[in-house]
């Protein structure tokens, strides 16, 4: 089995047919670079000699989403409509929920490739539109490293047990794929027959991704971030700003919010606007294989993202406290009971009106730009704990307002993210007062560490 085949999953058991088009239901990998997909269905449509269409499935009902990651996403997705005018790719954005336009658009399709998700809806989705197209569904992990189910067959414990997995396996699967030569000799696809009577967003996105927007049933409450703009372009312009300025000292900087030494692409990849392959290449392109700051950078974007999958993959319950191992609980729940000097609304919550000021800071980062620095999300998470009364409220607590304002919230590493706060991939410390047995953090900790007051100083 080469590493491509590895990526590969039947969703179905139905062969391909004589089809009009091959199409691509892309939508995690909203991207038209190093996306295996995309590859995979333009050899294919060479190969047969056939149209390739691409279709993006635009749903105004994904959970927890709302204008402001709708703008980044589609902010993307105009970048990559571009790129694919560019290669005589037909490209449709279909309004609705995607097990019914997707199998609509299939159903003259010789083949429908896909690409992979980790999360529940997403999968959702792909199991019903495998139950209702009539030819071969196909589905291609392009956003990770290493394929999930090849990685490892269960749910692991902690980022040492599956590193140990992950490494010997990197080298096979850090080939990118090569761009195919798209040369059909099938005769342009009207792509209007892909979606009959659909009034064509692409022609909108083509003019600006806010009149897409316009369209759209969603929550607006949220303003679109200042600091972020989606799409490859942007996310590779981030990406050499970061090796060059940046990635050689990562290992020693990554963590301290007051000189945001990070590399700021976490929305690019949670949006799939760019490959963390192709990322990890570039990196290892700028640096020798031993230097403490490649070491470091590559531990954060292959073992411990792709830790996240793996919890996401195989934990129903990412999203809920129930995810978390049962010392965690147990020792959680027992203190629970145990005195709190404050105790929040969520509404204070939300507008960062809490006594804490790192808390704050972090919090209005978060509000203002979407993003906030990891080491203080750790921090903010942990807090959450302390200013609930029970654990169960102060996760559900960190899932709402992580999905709802980070731009790269309803991830796998998000959920991850919050999980580790509750003891999840960590192992049990001294007890203490209201976390039991599970780590804590302190304002005390970061005065320690860091020129805290800085960081709070410039979101104050």
């Amino acid at each position: 089995m080469t590493s491509n085949d590895a990526r590969v999953t039947r969703l179905n058991q139905l062969p391909d047919r004589a089809g009009r088009y091959v199409l691509y239901w892309m939508q995690t990998s909203m991207r038209a670079q190093h996306n295996p997909a995309l590859e995979s269905a333009l050899a294919y449509a060479s190969e047969r000699g056939l149209p390739c269409v691409v279709v993006f499935a635009l749903t105004d009902r994904f959970p927890g989403a709302n204008g402001r990651h709708y703008r980044f996403l589609l902010e993307g997705l105009a970048e990559t409509q571009t790129t694919l005018a560019q290669r005589k790719v037909g490209f449709v954005v279909l309004h609705g929920a995607p097990e019914e336009t997707v199998t609509a658009a299939a159903s003259e399709a010789a083949v429908v490739i896909t690409d992979a998700s980790y999360l529940r809806e997403p999968r959702r989705w792909r199991s019903e539109i495998a139950a209702r197209v009539n030819t071969t569904l196909v589905q291609i992990e392009g956003d990770v490293v290493v394929p999930v189910g090849v990685a490892s067959p269960k749910e692991e414990y902690s980022a040492a047990t599956l590193r140990r997995k992950l490494q010997p396996l990197i080298a096979e699967f850090s080939e990118l794929p090569l761009e195919q030569p798209y040369d059909s000799d099938g005769s342009p696809i009207d792509t209007t027959s892909v979606a009959p009577g659909h009034p064509h967003l692409e022609q909108l996105l083509a003019e600006s991704p806010q009149r897409v927007l316009d369209e759209l049933s969603v929550d607006r409450r949220i303003p679109a971030s200042g600091e972020y703009r989606g799409g490859f372009s942007e996310a590779e312009r981030r990406l050499s700003e970061f090796i060059d300025r940046r990635l050689a000292e990562y290992a020693t900087r990554r963590n301290d919010p007051a000189l945001s030494w990070v590399s700021n692409l976490s929305a690019y990849l949670h949006f799939g606007q760019i490959s963390p392959l192709y990322i990890a290449r570039r990196a290892q392109a700028a640096l020798p294989p031993d230097h403490p700051g490649l070491e470091s950078f590559l531990e954060e974007l292959i073992v411990r993202r792709e830790l996240a999958m793996n919890f996401t993959f195989y934990n129903p319950h990412y999203d809920s406290f129930e995810c978390v191992p049962d010392w965690a609980k147990e020792t959680l729940r027992v203190h629970s009971t145990d005195t709190r000097s404050e105790l929040y609304t969520l509404r204070q919550l939300e507008q960062a009106e809490t006594s804490d000021a790192y808390w704050n800071a972090a919090q209005r980062q978060m509000l203002r730009t979407g993003k906030m620095h990891g080491y203080m999300r750790m921090y903010w998470g942990k807090r959450l704990i302390e200013w609930h009364r029970r654990p169960e409220e102060a996760f559900e607590t960190a899932v709402y307002l992580n999905d709802t304002y980070e731009l790269d919230g309803r991830d796998p590493n998000g959920y991850a993210g919050i999980a580790w706060c509750f003891g999840k991939h960590d192992r049990g410390w001294p007890e203490r007062p209201i976390f039991g047995k599970v780590r804590s953090m302190t304002a005390g900790g970061l005065k320690r560490k860091f020129d805290i007051e800085a960081y709070a100083e410039r979101w104050r």
